[in-house]
């Protein structure tokens, strides 16, 4: 049996069409979303979210089981303070800021 070899032919001279795609072109950008921090943690109620720069999003809190206790939008701002004083335990604070570019934090509220 005879195998072929179709490394050495260059396919642009049959259809005009190229051997190989494009490869995509690759660019560093910067991880916004791992520059958020949230103090204190753990709290006794009140947590301070700082953001790198100004940002336009939503933030929910939600408990262990998955329940939504809150969520809020915000618009063009550095620094979110939440009162999670009423909630408890261990809880979680998911910060979005675009469709599909989001950071969960877990936060534990002490009493």
């Amino acid at each position: 049996m005879m195998a072929n070899s179709f490394d050495d032919i260059n396919y642009e001279q049959y259809d005009g069409c190229i051997s190989a795609p494009a490869l995509p072109e690759i660019r560093a950008t910067k991880d916004i979303m791992a520059d958020i921090k949230i103090s204190p943690n753990p709290t006794n109620g009140l947590v301070k979210v700082d953001f790198p720069e100004s940002m336009d999003g939503m933030y929910q809190v939600i408990d262990i089981t998955g329940r939504i206790l809150k969520t809020n939008y915000f618009y063009a701002i550095n620094k979110i303070e939440l009162d999670l004083s009423e909630h408890a335990g261990v809880n979680l604070v998911q910060i979005t800021i675009k469709p599909g570019v989001s950071r969960v934090f877990k936060v534990f509220v002490v009493k």
